[in-house]
Order: structure tokens, then sequence, then C-alpha cells
């Protein structure tokens, strides 16, 4: 899904995040620095997600009956290793352009909930719909293509 032309990635002050969500994406300077990256990309908040929040409410949008969790993890982790990094290990890590335009799907995502914060399992859904993103690239090697995001 494409992002619409006069919405261009915000900072993250401008987003009205979850407490939960916003613990997911400080632990997630860590998962970035861990792969000695300079910027926070999606797959490092989502493996952070998939660390943090095991059996929790992402588990329905992301696990099929036959995959497994740690599967899902060891490819994402795989996945990062891949991904090229520049680190700079004078600053912390920052939210990446594409990051910041997950949580504007995030932000749609919870929108269309009729929430007015965003949520982790909103971010889950934000980073499933970022289509040739590389979460999805590792989703599909289970499910054949990125699952559609699931509302329950």
């Amino acid at each position: 899904m494409t992002m619409p032309e006069q919405e261009q990635p915000r900072e993250l002050r401008s987003f009205h995040l979850s407490k939960d969500l916003r613990k997911i994406i400080d632990a997630s300077k860590a998962v970035a620095k861990e792969y000695n990256s300079s910027f926070i990309e999606p797959p490092h908040i989502f493996l952070t997600l998939l660390r943090l929040q095991r059996d929790a409410e992402i588990r329905p949008i992301i696990l099929g009956k036959y995959v497994r969790l740690e599967s899902i993890i060891a490819s994402t982790e795989s996945l990062i290793h891949r991904e090229p990094n520049i680190a700079d290990q004078t600053r912390e890590p920052e939210l990446s352009k594409r990051s910041r335009t997950v949580l504007i799907f995030a932000e749609a995502e919870a929108k269309n909930e009729g929430e007015d914060e965003i949520r982790t399992t909103d971010m889950v859904r934000g980073i499933i719909r970022e289509e040739k993103g590389p979460v999805a690239t590792v989703l599909s090697m289970y499910y054949g293509t990125a699952p559609e995001p699931f509302y329950y």
C-alpha cells in the first residue's frame, strides 16, 4: 500500500503511541545497536515485538496454524544480518524514514479501529502493510504472500 502524497514521514513525537508501543520502539534501539545500525528499521521493530510480545495480542495477526514464532524470529534475524549496516557509534539509533512511514500506516490502522492511540497490534498491521518491505518478504516465506492484516 502506498502512502498518500500529502502524508510525508513525520517525527516520532507527532504520533500518539500507546505506552506499550513506546516501550517497544525504545527497546528497538537496542536491537538496532545489536545489529550495528544507526537507524531503527521496521525489521528491528518487528523483531522487538516478536521477542517481547511472544504470547500477547500480536500472535494471531502473524501466526498461522502451522507457523512457529521461533521460525519467524530466526528468519527476521537472518534478514537483518543481510541488510547493510552503517553505524555511527557516537549517537543513539533513530527511526528511519521507512519506520516513520510504517508508523503512518499503523496510525491509519488505529483510526480504522476507532482508536486515538497507536497500539502494538496497529504497528504489526502497519509493518505488514509495507508490501514490498523486508518483513513482508519474511512473512511471504511462510504464507506465500504477506498475510492480510487480521482484525478481531
